[in-house]
Protein backbone atom coordinates (compact mmCIF):
# COMPACT_ATOMS: atom_id res chain seq x y z
CA UNK A 1 0.00 0.00 0.00
CA UNK A 2 2.65 2.59 0.90
CA UNK A 3 4.52 1.74 -2.68
CA UNK A 4 0.92 2.28 -4.75
CA UNK A 5 0.66 5.55 -2.61
CA UNK A 6 4.37 6.99 -3.11
CA UNK A 7 3.65 6.14 -6.85
CA UNK A 8 0.31 7.57 -7.25
CA UNK A 9 1.33 11.30 -4.85
CA UNK A 10 4.66 10.88 -7.28
CA UNK A 11 2.38 10.82 -10.76
CA UNK A 12 4.74 7.72 -11.48
CA UNK A 13 2.21 5.99 -13.59
CA UNK A 14 4.39 3.36 -14.87
CA UNK A 15 5.10 1.99 -11.74
CA UNK A 16 1.37 1.99 -10.38
CA UNK A 17 0.97 -0.23 -13.78
CA UNK A 18 4.21 -2.17 -12.85
CA UNK A 19 2.49 -2.94 -8.81
CA UNK A 20 -1.52 -3.61 -10.18
CA UNK A 21 -0.79 -5.10 -13.35
CA UNK A 22 2.91 -7.13 -12.71
CA UNK A 23 2.80 -7.69 -9.31
CA UNK A 24 -0.96 -8.14 -8.48
CA UNK A 25 -1.33 -5.55 -5.74
CA UNK A 26 -4.66 -4.43 -4.94
CA UNK A 27 -5.54 -1.28 -6.56
CA UNK A 28 -8.25 -0.24 -3.44
CA UNK A 29 -5.26 -1.49 -0.71
CA UNK A 30 -4.66 1.31 1.92
CA UNK A 31 -2.30 2.18 4.41
CA UNK A 32 -2.58 2.12 8.31
CA UNK A 33 -5.01 5.17 7.36
CA UNK A 34 -6.86 3.48 4.84
CA UNK A 35 -5.44 5.75 2.47
CA UNK A 36 -5.32 4.62 -0.87
CA UNK A 37 -3.31 5.22 -4.15
CA UNK A 38 -6.50 7.59 -5.13
CA UNK A 39 -6.49 9.98 -2.20
CA UNK A 40 -3.09 10.60 -2.64
CA UNK A 41 -3.88 11.69 -6.46
CA UNK A 42 -6.93 13.38 -6.11
CA UNK A 43 -4.97 15.40 -2.77
CA UNK A 44 -1.82 16.58 -5.12
CA UNK A 45 -4.33 17.59 -7.81
CA UNK A 46 -2.95 14.55 -10.56
CA UNK A 47 -5.74 14.33 -13.24
CA UNK A 48 -4.23 12.15 -15.17
CA UNK A 49 -2.84 9.77 -12.42
CA UNK A 50 -6.29 9.55 -11.48
CA UNK A 51 -7.84 9.04 -14.63
CA UNK A 52 -5.78 5.66 -14.75
CA UNK A 53 -6.37 4.54 -11.72
CA UNK A 54 -9.96 4.75 -12.21
CA UNK A 55 -10.44 3.91 -15.65
CA UNK A 56 -6.98 1.63 -16.64
CA UNK A 57 -6.58 -0.14 -13.31
CA UNK A 58 -10.19 -0.61 -11.92
CA UNK A 59 -9.65 1.77 -8.43
CA UNK A 60 -12.95 2.45 -7.00
CA UNK A 61 -14.05 6.42 -7.14
CA UNK A 62 -14.96 7.06 -3.65
CA UNK A 63 -13.01 4.74 -1.07
CA UNK A 64 -13.43 5.69 2.94
CA UNK A 65 -10.54 6.60 4.52
CA UNK A 66 -9.58 5.90 8.42
CA UNK A 67 -11.58 9.50 8.69
CA UNK A 68 -14.46 9.15 6.60
CA UNK A 69 -12.54 11.25 3.78
CA UNK A 70 -13.07 10.06 0.18
CA UNK A 71 -10.83 11.19 -3.10
CA UNK A 72 -13.37 13.81 -3.51
CA UNK A 73 -13.11 15.32 -0.26
CA UNK A 74 -8.99 15.47 -0.54
CA UNK A 75 -9.57 17.14 -4.09
CA UNK A 76 -11.83 20.16 -3.32
CA UNK A 77 -10.08 20.45 -0.04
CA UNK A 78 -6.91 20.78 -2.66
CA UNK A 79 -8.77 23.15 -4.74
CA UNK A 80 -7.77 20.58 -7.18
CA UNK A 81 -10.89 21.56 -9.70
CA UNK A 82 -9.37 19.60 -12.56
CA UNK A 83 -10.05 16.41 -10.63
CA UNK A 84 -12.81 17.54 -8.74
CA UNK A 85 -15.09 17.78 -11.90
CA UNK A 86 -13.70 14.14 -13.14
CA UNK A 87 -14.69 12.62 -10.00
CA UNK A 88 -18.13 14.05 -9.59
CA UNK A 89 -18.40 13.28 -13.89
CA UNK A 90 -18.00 9.55 -12.47
CA UNK A 91 -19.82 9.71 -9.43
CA UNK A 92 -17.86 10.21 -6.87
CA UNK A 93 -19.34 11.05 -3.69
CA UNK A 94 -18.02 12.59 -0.42
CA UNK A 95 -17.62 11.22 3.05
CA UNK A 96 -18.56 11.70 6.64
CA UNK A 97 -15.80 13.93 6.91
CA UNK A 98 -17.71 16.70 4.22
CA UNK A 99 -20.10 18.18 7.07
CA UNK A 100 -16.84 19.72 8.52
CA UNK A 101 -17.11 19.29 12.81
CA UNK A 102 -15.94 22.94 12.69
CA UNK A 103 -19.16 24.26 11.74
CA UNK A 104 -21.45 21.46 13.65
CA UNK A 105 -19.45 19.09 15.56
CA UNK A 106 -22.62 16.86 16.31
CA UNK A 107 -23.20 16.18 12.57
CA UNK A 108 -20.26 14.46 11.99
CA UNK A 109 -20.40 11.82 14.47
CA UNK A 110 -17.69 9.70 13.38
CA UNK A 111 -15.09 12.05 13.90
CA UNK A 112 -15.88 13.52 17.35
CA UNK A 113 -17.73 10.31 18.60
CA UNK A 114 -14.85 8.20 18.16
CA UNK A 115 -12.59 10.70 19.52
CA UNK A 116 -14.30 11.77 22.55
CA UNK A 117 -14.91 8.10 23.29
CA UNK A 118 -11.11 7.99 23.75
CA UNK A 119 -11.42 11.01 26.34
CA UNK A 120 -12.72 9.95 29.90
CA UNK A 121 -10.26 10.67 32.46
CA UNK A 122 -9.72 6.77 32.88
CA UNK A 123 -5.44 5.71 32.83
CA UNK A 124 -5.60 4.78 29.22
CA UNK A 125 -6.45 8.62 28.04
CA UNK A 126 -3.45 10.47 26.37
CA UNK A 127 -4.59 13.59 28.06
CA UNK A 128 -3.40 14.62 30.86
CA UNK A 129 -6.33 17.59 31.16
CA UNK A 130 -9.18 15.35 29.29
CA UNK A 131 -12.00 17.70 30.50
CA UNK A 132 -10.21 20.55 28.68
CA UNK A 133 -9.25 18.61 25.48
CA UNK A 134 -13.40 17.81 25.16
CA UNK A 135 -13.76 21.17 25.33
CA UNK A 136 -11.62 21.38 21.76
CA UNK A 137 -13.58 18.42 20.47
CA UNK A 138 -17.18 19.45 21.03
CA UNK A 139 -15.88 22.68 20.06
CA UNK A 140 -17.05 24.92 22.87
CA UNK A 141 -13.44 26.50 23.02
CA UNK A 142 -13.48 27.96 19.93
CA UNK A 143 -16.97 29.87 20.42
CA UNK A 144 -15.21 31.21 23.68
CA UNK A 145 -13.99 35.03 23.09
CA UNK A 146 -10.62 36.45 22.94
CA UNK A 147 -10.15 39.28 25.69
CA UNK A 148 -9.65 42.15 23.43
CA UNK A 149 -6.15 43.00 25.54
CA UNK A 150 -5.02 41.13 22.63
CA UNK A 151 -4.18 43.50 20.10
CA UNK A 152 -1.83 45.45 22.87
CA UNK A 153 -0.22 42.05 23.48
CA UNK A 154 0.22 41.33 19.75
CA UNK A 155 2.42 44.87 19.81
CA UNK A 156 4.27 43.53 22.64
CA UNK A 157 5.05 39.88 20.91
CA UNK A 158 6.38 42.18 17.57
CA UNK A 159 9.42 43.99 19.82
CA UNK A 160 10.33 40.61 21.28
CA UNK A 161 10.79 39.29 17.91
CA UNK A 162 14.59 41.43 17.93
CA UNK A 163 15.33 41.27 21.50
CA UNK A 164 16.79 38.85 24.05
CA UNK A 165 14.70 40.44 26.73
CA UNK A 166 11.01 39.23 25.44
CA UNK A 167 9.10 38.16 28.66
CA UNK A 168 7.10 36.12 27.80
CA UNK A 169 5.57 35.93 31.37
CA UNK A 170 4.30 39.73 31.30
CA UNK A 171 3.15 38.62 27.59
CA UNK A 172 0.50 35.74 29.21
CA UNK A 173 -0.35 38.06 31.28
CA UNK A 174 -1.12 41.23 28.92
CA UNK A 175 -2.59 38.79 26.29
CA UNK A 176 -4.99 37.30 29.13
CA UNK A 177 -3.78 33.84 28.71
CA UNK A 178 -2.29 33.68 25.73
CA UNK A 179 1.12 33.90 24.99
CA UNK A 180 1.48 30.96 22.89
CA UNK A 181 -1.27 32.12 20.79
CA UNK A 182 -0.01 35.47 19.80
CA UNK A 183 3.49 35.14 19.95
CA UNK A 184 2.80 32.57 17.61
CA UNK A 185 1.24 34.20 15.48
CA UNK A 186 3.71 36.82 15.66
CA UNK A 187 6.49 34.57 14.28
CA UNK A 188 4.46 33.51 11.60
CA UNK A 189 3.34 36.80 10.23
CA UNK A 190 6.67 37.75 10.94
CA UNK A 191 8.30 35.41 8.69
CA UNK A 192 5.56 35.41 5.70
CA UNK A 193 4.36 32.12 6.16
CA UNK A 194 0.74 32.07 5.81
CA UNK A 195 1.29 33.52 2.21
CA UNK A 196 4.30 31.52 1.77
CA UNK A 197 2.89 28.09 2.57
CA UNK A 198 -0.44 28.54 1.62
CA UNK A 199 -1.85 28.31 5.58
CA UNK A 200 -5.41 28.75 6.59
CA UNK A 201 -5.45 31.57 9.71
CA UNK A 202 -8.29 29.91 11.00
CA UNK A 203 -7.32 26.64 11.19
CA UNK A 204 -3.71 27.93 12.65
CA UNK A 205 -5.61 30.02 15.27
CA UNK A 206 -8.16 26.59 16.44
CA UNK A 207 -4.92 24.69 16.38
CA UNK A 208 -2.98 27.22 18.86
CA UNK A 209 -5.96 27.50 21.06
CA UNK A 210 -5.96 23.44 21.62
CA UNK A 211 -2.66 23.85 21.86
CA UNK A 212 -2.54 26.36 24.86
CA UNK A 213 -5.78 24.38 26.43
CA UNK A 214 -3.70 20.92 26.46
CA UNK A 215 -0.48 22.19 27.71
CA UNK A 216 -2.49 22.42 31.26
CA UNK A 217 -1.13 24.26 34.39
CA UNK A 218 1.90 23.05 35.05
CA UNK A 219 4.34 25.66 36.65
CA UNK A 220 7.00 25.29 34.29
CA UNK A 221 6.06 23.05 31.17
CA UNK A 222 3.47 25.35 30.11
CA UNK A 223 2.18 27.02 27.25
CA UNK A 224 4.25 29.75 28.53
CA UNK A 225 7.11 27.57 28.11
CA UNK A 226 6.25 26.98 24.56
CA UNK A 227 5.94 30.46 23.81
CA UNK A 228 9.20 31.40 25.05
CA UNK A 229 11.12 28.37 23.18
CA UNK A 230 9.19 29.45 19.71
CA UNK A 231 10.80 32.97 20.23
CA UNK A 232 13.98 31.79 21.37
CA UNK A 233 14.38 29.31 18.54
CA UNK A 234 13.55 32.42 15.92
CA UNK A 235 15.85 34.58 18.02
CA UNK A 236 18.80 32.00 17.30
CA UNK A 237 18.72 32.00 13.78
CA UNK A 238 17.58 36.33 13.81
CA UNK A 239 20.31 36.80 15.44
CA UNK A 240 23.27 34.78 14.64
CA UNK A 241 22.38 35.17 10.53
CA UNK A 242 21.61 31.25 10.50
CA UNK A 243 17.74 32.47 8.55
CA UNK A 244 19.25 32.35 5.20
CA UNK A 245 19.98 28.46 5.68
CA UNK A 246 16.44 27.58 5.89
CA UNK A 247 13.56 27.36 3.31
CA UNK A 248 10.32 28.72 4.77
CA UNK A 249 8.97 24.77 4.90
CA UNK A 250 12.08 24.70 7.46
CA UNK A 251 10.96 27.20 9.76
CA UNK A 252 8.03 26.62 10.01
CA UNK A 253 9.06 23.24 11.05
CA UNK A 254 11.00 25.17 13.74
CA UNK A 255 8.51 27.24 15.10
CA UNK A 256 5.74 24.45 15.30
CA UNK A 257 8.20 21.84 16.51
CA UNK A 258 9.17 24.44 19.05
CA UNK A 259 5.38 25.35 19.87
CA UNK A 260 4.43 22.07 20.80
CA UNK A 261 7.84 20.54 21.79
CA UNK A 262 6.38 19.95 25.38
CA UNK A 263 2.44 20.19 24.90
CA UNK A 264 0.35 18.15 26.76
CA UNK A 265 3.05 17.43 29.58
CA UNK A 266 1.90 15.24 32.46
CA UNK A 267 4.25 17.24 34.99
CA UNK A 268 7.05 14.61 35.00
CA UNK A 269 10.26 13.33 34.03
CA UNK A 270 11.62 10.48 31.43
CA UNK A 271 13.11 9.08 35.29
CA UNK A 272 9.95 9.19 37.19
CA UNK A 273 7.71 7.47 33.82
CA UNK A 274 9.65 4.52 33.97
CA UNK A 275 10.19 4.26 38.09
CA UNK A 276 6.10 4.80 37.65
CA UNK A 277 5.83 2.23 34.96
CA UNK A 278 2.59 4.79 33.55
CA UNK A 279 0.75 4.06 30.61
CA UNK A 280 3.26 6.60 28.58
CA UNK A 281 6.01 4.66 29.66
CA UNK A 282 4.66 1.41 28.46
CA UNK A 283 3.66 2.68 25.26
CA UNK A 284 7.20 4.00 24.07
CA UNK A 285 9.01 1.74 25.64
CA UNK A 286 10.88 4.11 28.05
CA UNK A 287 12.67 5.65 24.96
CA UNK A 288 12.19 9.03 25.10
CA UNK A 289 8.90 8.68 26.76
CA UNK A 290 8.06 11.85 27.03
CA UNK A 291 9.42 13.61 23.63
CA UNK A 292 7.43 10.42 22.54
CA UNK A 293 4.50 11.43 24.37
CA UNK A 294 4.95 14.97 23.12
CA UNK A 295 4.78 14.09 19.39
CA UNK A 296 2.23 11.19 19.36
CA UNK A 297 -0.29 14.01 21.25
CA UNK A 298 0.22 16.68 18.78
CA UNK A 299 0.04 14.43 15.88
CA UNK A 300 -3.56 12.81 17.66
CA UNK A 301 -4.38 16.54 17.32
CA UNK A 302 -3.64 17.18 13.91
CA UNK A 303 -5.95 14.54 12.41
CA UNK A 304 -9.00 16.01 13.68
CA UNK A 305 -10.67 17.87 11.11
CA UNK A 306 -10.25 21.77 11.57
CA UNK A 307 -7.08 21.25 13.24
CA UNK A 308 -4.48 20.15 10.72
CA UNK A 309 -2.20 23.16 9.74
CA UNK A 310 -0.22 21.02 7.55
CA UNK A 311 -4.11 20.37 5.49
CA UNK A 312 -2.68 22.54 2.51
CA UNK A 313 0.52 21.61 1.74
CA UNK A 314 2.08 19.22 -0.69
CA UNK A 315 2.70 15.56 0.34
CA UNK A 316 6.11 16.08 0.07
CA UNK A 317 6.11 19.06 2.44
CA UNK A 318 4.11 17.80 4.65
CA UNK A 319 6.21 14.63 4.97
CA UNK A 320 9.43 16.80 5.39
CA UNK A 321 7.73 19.27 8.36
CA UNK A 322 6.39 15.83 10.30
CA UNK A 323 10.12 14.31 10.15
CA UNK A 324 11.80 17.71 11.02
CA UNK A 325 9.73 18.11 14.21
CA UNK A 326 9.37 14.50 14.76
CA UNK A 327 14.00 14.96 14.89
CA UNK A 328 13.93 17.97 16.91
CA UNK A 329 11.55 17.03 19.50
CA UNK A 330 13.11 14.02 20.44
CA UNK A 331 16.41 16.03 20.71
CA UNK A 332 15.05 17.77 23.78
CA UNK A 333 15.90 14.75 25.54
CA UNK A 334 18.12 15.13 28.26
CA UNK A 335 19.08 11.46 27.94
CA UNK A 336 20.98 12.76 24.77
CA UNK A 337 22.52 15.86 25.65
CA UNK A 338 26.13 15.14 25.98
CA UNK A 339 25.84 13.46 22.64
CA UNK A 340 25.14 16.16 21.17
CA UNK A 341 27.64 18.13 23.08
CA UNK A 342 30.32 16.22 22.22
CA UNK A 343 29.58 16.46 18.28
CA UNK A 344 29.42 19.91 19.03
CA UNK A 345 32.78 19.90 20.30
CA UNK A 346 34.15 18.12 17.67
CA UNK A 347 33.23 20.56 15.33
CA UNK A 348 34.15 23.46 17.62
CA UNK A 349 37.87 21.77 17.74
CA UNK A 350 38.18 21.89 14.02
CA UNK A 351 36.57 25.05 13.53
CA UNK A 352 35.28 27.06 15.86
CA UNK A 353 36.55 30.64 17.23
CA UNK A 354 39.09 29.86 19.73
CA UNK A 355 40.78 27.40 17.39
CA UNK A 356 40.89 29.92 14.90
CA UNK A 357 42.68 32.40 17.49
CA UNK A 358 44.84 29.71 18.31
CA UNK A 359 46.51 29.94 14.64
CA UNK A 360 45.85 34.08 14.48
CA UNK A 361 43.08 33.92 12.11
CA UNK A 362 40.17 35.06 14.57
CA UNK A 363 39.63 38.00 11.32
CA UNK A 364 39.14 35.43 8.80
CA UNK A 365 36.76 33.02 10.78
CA UNK A 366 33.20 32.28 9.87
CA UNK A 367 30.94 30.18 11.87
CA UNK A 368 30.74 26.72 10.71
CA UNK A 369 26.94 27.04 11.35
CA UNK A 370 26.90 28.50 8.07
CA UNK A 371 28.51 26.27 6.07
CA UNK A 372 26.18 23.60 4.83
CA UNK A 373 28.90 21.19 4.67
CA UNK A 374 29.65 21.02 8.00
CA UNK A 375 26.36 20.79 9.24
CA UNK A 376 22.86 20.29 8.09
CA UNK A 377 19.44 21.69 8.39
CA UNK A 378 17.59 18.73 10.47
CA UNK A 379 20.36 19.37 13.25
CA UNK A 380 20.73 23.08 12.86
CA UNK A 381 17.03 23.06 13.91
CA UNK A 382 17.41 20.50 16.49
CA UNK A 383 20.21 22.07 18.04
CA UNK A 384 18.47 26.00 18.37
CA UNK A 385 15.45 23.85 19.83
CA UNK A 386 17.52 22.62 22.48
CA UNK A 387 19.39 25.96 22.66
CA UNK A 388 15.99 27.57 23.31
CA UNK A 389 14.56 25.37 25.57
CA UNK A 390 17.07 25.39 27.85
CA UNK A 391 17.57 29.20 27.39
CA UNK A 392 16.13 30.71 30.26
CA UNK A 393 20.01 30.26 32.49
CA UNK A 394 20.72 32.97 29.51
CA UNK A 395 18.55 35.61 30.45
CA UNK A 396 18.27 38.73 32.60
CA UNK A 397 18.80 37.28 36.02
CA UNK A 398 15.63 38.54 37.40
CA UNK A 399 13.86 36.69 34.72
CA UNK A 400 15.99 33.54 34.91
CA UNK A 401 15.06 33.28 38.72
CA UNK A 402 11.36 33.94 37.93
CA UNK A 403 11.96 30.80 35.48
CA UNK A 404 14.02 28.94 37.99
CA UNK A 405 11.71 29.06 40.81
CA UNK A 406 8.66 27.72 38.89
CA UNK A 407 10.59 24.73 37.64
CA UNK A 408 11.24 23.74 41.70
CA UNK A 409 7.89 24.40 42.49
CA UNK A 410 7.02 22.00 39.47
CA UNK A 411 9.71 19.51 40.79
CA UNK A 412 8.30 19.80 44.16
CA UNK A 413 5.16 18.90 42.74
CA UNK A 414 6.04 15.87 41.46
CA UNK A 415 8.24 14.92 44.64
CA UNK A 416 4.59 15.04 46.56
CA UNK A 417 2.95 12.60 43.78
CA UNK A 418 5.82 10.31 44.18
CA UNK A 419 5.38 10.24 48.09
CA UNK A 420 1.48 9.80 47.59
CA UNK A 421 2.77 6.70 45.11
CA UNK A 422 4.86 5.49 47.68
CA UNK A 423 8.17 6.02 45.90
CA UNK A 424 11.38 7.85 46.94
CA UNK A 425 11.11 11.55 45.48
CA UNK A 426 12.79 11.98 42.54
CA UNK A 427 16.48 14.16 42.96
CA UNK A 428 15.42 17.68 43.65
CA UNK A 429 11.92 16.94 44.07
CA UNK A 430 11.86 16.74 47.54
CA UNK A 431 10.63 20.09 48.68
CA UNK A 432 11.71 19.16 52.57
CA UNK A 433 14.88 18.13 51.83
CA UNK A 434 16.21 20.00 48.41
CA UNK A 435 16.28 22.98 49.54
CA UNK A 436 19.71 24.54 48.42
CA UNK A 437 18.82 26.13 45.36
CA UNK A 438 22.04 28.02 44.19
CA UNK A 439 23.52 24.69 45.01
CA UNK A 440 21.70 23.25 42.83
CA UNK A 441 21.80 25.51 39.77
CA UNK A 442 25.14 25.66 40.17
CA UNK A 443 25.23 22.06 39.29
CA UNK A 444 22.66 22.10 36.99
CA UNK A 445 24.51 24.92 35.17
CA UNK A 446 28.47 23.05 35.25
CA UNK A 447 26.80 19.96 34.09
CA UNK A 448 24.32 20.32 31.43
CA UNK A 449 24.05 24.47 30.33
CA UNK A 450 27.95 25.94 30.30
CA UNK A 451 29.45 22.98 28.63
CA UNK A 452 26.43 23.12 25.70
CA UNK A 453 25.90 27.08 25.57
CA UNK A 454 30.08 27.47 25.71
CA UNK A 455 30.62 25.55 22.73
CA UNK A 456 27.66 26.81 20.84
CA UNK A 457 29.32 30.49 21.60
CA UNK A 458 32.48 29.06 19.99
CA UNK A 459 30.70 28.22 17.23
CA UNK A 460 28.80 31.00 16.37
CA UNK A 461 30.03 33.83 18.62
CA UNK A 462 31.68 34.02 21.84
CA UNK A 463 30.48 37.73 22.80
CA UNK A 464 26.82 36.30 22.29
CA UNK A 465 24.74 38.04 24.96
CA UNK A 466 22.94 35.09 26.05
CA UNK A 467 26.42 33.11 26.42
CA UNK A 468 27.23 36.58 28.93
CA UNK A 469 24.13 36.54 30.70
CA UNK A 470 24.43 32.85 31.57
CA UNK A 471 27.87 33.20 33.22
CA UNK A 472 26.47 35.94 35.07
CA UNK A 473 23.77 34.31 36.45
CA UNK A 474 26.35 31.16 37.62
CA UNK A 475 28.33 33.76 39.24
CA UNK A 476 25.22 34.91 41.18
CA UNK A 477 24.20 31.77 42.06
CA UNK A 478 28.14 30.96 43.21
CA UNK A 479 27.75 33.99 44.83
CA UNK A 480 24.92 33.30 46.89
CA UNK A 481 25.74 30.13 47.81
CA UNK A 482 29.00 31.34 49.24
CA UNK A 483 26.60 34.06 51.71
CA UNK A 484 24.12 31.69 52.66
CA UNK A 485 27.32 29.14 53.92
CA UNK A 486 28.96 32.14 55.65
CA UNK A 487 25.10 33.35 57.00
CA UNK A 488 24.85 29.92 58.44
CA UNK A 489 28.30 29.37 60.05
CA UNK A 490 27.64 32.54 61.92
CA UNK A 491 24.60 31.70 62.98
CA UNK A 492 26.28 28.67 64.72
CA UNK A 493 26.52 28.95 68.30
CA UNK A 494 30.00 29.50 69.76
CA UNK A 495 31.80 26.46 70.68
CA UNK A 496 32.71 26.70 74.70
CA UNK A 497 36.12 26.20 75.70
CA UNK A 498 36.86 23.10 77.80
Amino acid sequence: AADLCHAAATADVQKLRELVNDGGLNVNRGDYDKRTAIHLAASEGLLNVVQTLVEELGAAHSPIDRWGGTPLDDAIRSRAERVTSYLRSKGATRGSLQPTTVDNPNRNGFIVGEFLSSLPSGSNSIWVCPEAMKKVFNQELFAEELPDSMLAATEMAKVALDSFDGDMIKLHVQSGGHALLVMTLALLDHHNLFEELNLDRATMMRFLRAIETGYGDNKYHNSVHGADVALSTHLFFHKFGLLKRLSKTDIFSAIIGAVIHDFNHPGTTNAHESRALTDRAICHSDISTLEAHHLHSTFTLLRQPGLDIFESMKTEDRAECRKLIIGLVLATDLAKHMDTVKWLRNLANEKGFAKAQSFGEEGEWTSPLHDSKEIEVSRLLSIAVKWADLGHVCKNNELHRTWTALVTEEFYTLGDRERSLGLHPSPLCNRATDTNIPASQMGFFKFLCVPFYATVADLLDPKMTPWLRLKENYRAWKAEKIRNEQEALEAQPEEKSS
